[in-house]
């Protein structure tokens, strides 16, 4: 029911950097209008196997992707029952405790889009609502330490951010944006996270990449010639890179700033 293209699998797993989503379209189970104009999903939570809080701790990122296609359509269709909220909560953070659960996940809840075949114009994506799923915000305050999920969540901002005018086809450059705008949700809750050690964090992560998305870098070791930044070296030498790879331009460099610099004020 869930599918990803291979070309997302491709920029998800390859390189030297644990590769966020880039604005590629995951599709989903087709859902259910409700008579009271709820959404929900035809199968039930009740009747849907979830994995395993072990699998969802130690599996591998392809299969990651797959137990997050089962956790994404439960919080689109679980009740906001006790029970439900809870089961959920519990599997999101055994999830986002690693890497590959993180990746794992985000590929499928920024980029999922519904299948609106049947014409259901109004279904709305858990992603896509102003406010992040109860069970998938109390994950996130579980999850202890949070380092590699503040930067993996930059990532899943900066990279759509830089794909929609890297992209030549309007739409993919439209899936993009999306992706970037719902990544951004999830970076602002990390932002108001209840640790102010957390909520710092993600300012000098944001800080770091601003830096170096505004700083003209010049290959001379001549001192006078040496871009100057305030942010952990280290913290520079890994986003600097990391633009590199990744063959970001002026244009993208201007994007992604004006993206950071909402999180640095």
């Amino acid at each position: 029911t869930m599918m990803i293209s291979s070309m997302a699998i491709l920029f998800l797993v390859v390189g030297n950097f644990p590769s966020p989503t880039l604005g590629f379209v995951v599709r989903r189970p087709t859902l259910s209008r409700t008579s009271n104009n709820q959404h929900s999903l035809l199968t039930p939570m009740k009747s849907t196997t979830l994995p395993t809080l072990e699998e969802l701790s130690t599996d591998p990122f392809m299969k990651q992707v797959g137990h997050a296609a089962a956790i994404v359509d439960l919080l689109a269709s679980s009740s906001s029952q006790d029970d439900d909220e809870e089961i959920l909560t519990k599997a999101l953070t055994a999830q986002l405790s690693h890497s590959d659960g993180i990746r794992g996940f985000f590929v499928n809840y920024l980029t999922g889009e519904i299948d609106n075949e049947q014409d259901q114009v109004d279904i709305v994506n858990p992603a896509d609502l102003e406010q992040i799923p109860h069970a998938l915000l109390q994950a996130i305050q579980n999850i202890q330490p949070k380092d590699e999920l503040i930067s993996l969540s930059c990532m899943n901002v900066i990279m759509p951010t830089a794909m929609t005018t890297m992209h030549q086809d309007p739409l993919l450059a439209a899936n993009s944006a999306k992706t970037a705008q719902r990544g951004t949700r999830i970076l602002q809750a990390l932002l108001q996270d209840d640790d102010n050690q957390v909520q710092e964090k993600v300012r000098q992560t944001c800080k770091a990449i601003y830096e170096v998305a505004t700083t003209t870098t010049v290959e001379d070791d001549n001192d006078d010639n040496k871009a100057t930044y305030e942010s952990d070296a280290n913290d520079i030498e890994y986003w600097v890179k990391f633009f590199s790879n990744w063959g970001y331009e002026s244009q993208q460099k201007k994007d992604i700033a004006s993206t950071m610099k909402d999180f640095i004020n």
